[in-house]
């Protein structure tokens, strides 16, 4: 009996230690999280993402290598490929995708790499970004896609590539405040925002207006 209970008392033991090691280790994560939300990241992840913003490809590799983490987060909530898709750096993209990089990681907006990247016309990236997996409907804290992001800043390539691999060309954005308070008077409180179609005639980019028309797009 004395040894079964010796047995039993040092499984316990085990399974409390290693119950406590995890939540310690949990514990960890969570204030590294905290602190890189804060913009306190480790000084070579900080290294790192002021390496990609400046497009110095032998330095992100360096870093990559010394164990620089490729999600870590800045005070926006941005990691080094969200800097690498709107510098349009594709091999610096495709570097930190190698080395374990969420392309479908969200900043403090909402918006992932793609979004940036289509934003700012970035084919390249974007090309990359959905070959490695990355949402072409994923939406923003407003509900932007995209292919929202694209229209409104007349990008018609980065919106032909977004068409072409899938996106809802009908997605719509959430109605902004103001917006929302004109809809309520005018009696047109329940309708939804904007689609592509919307911003991409905003920004008269007859181009991409032509474009989204023939795929179906409504306004």
């Amino acid at each position: 009996m004395r040894r079964s209970w010796v047995i039993i008392s040092s499984c316990c033991i085990s399974t409390l230690m290693i119950f406590f090691a995890g939540c310690a280790n949990a514990a960890v994560e969570a204030r590294a999280a905290e602190a890189m939300a804060a913009g306190r990241a480790r000084p070579i992840d900080k290294a790192l993402m002021d390496a990609v913003t400046a497009s110095e490809d032998i330095k992100v590799t360096a870093l990559l290598k010394r164990g620089a983490d490729p999600n870590a987060k800045d005070g926006h909530m941005e990691t080094p490929l969200h800097s690498a898709a709107w510098n349009g750096n594709t091999r610096i993209a495709a570097l930190l995708i190698e080395n374990g990089a969420d392309v479908n990681v969200k900043n403090s907006s909402g918006d992932t790499p793609l979004h940036l990247a289509a934003y700012y016309g970035k084919t390249g990236v974007m090309l990359i970004l959905i070959e490695k997996g990355a949402g072409v409907d994923a939406k923003s804290d407003l509900d932007e896609t995209a292919l929202h992001r694209a229209a409104m800043q007349g990008k018609s390539e980065a919106a032909k590539i977004l068409v072409e691999n899938g996106a809802d060309v009908n997605a719509r954005s959430k109605l902004k405040f103001l917006e929302k308070l004109k809809a309520k008077v005018k009696g047109k409180g329940k309708e939804g925002g904007h689609t592509p179609l919307y911003y991409a005639e905003q920004k008269k980019s007859e181009t991409i207006v032509q474009f989204l028309k023939e795929h179906g797009a409504k306004r």
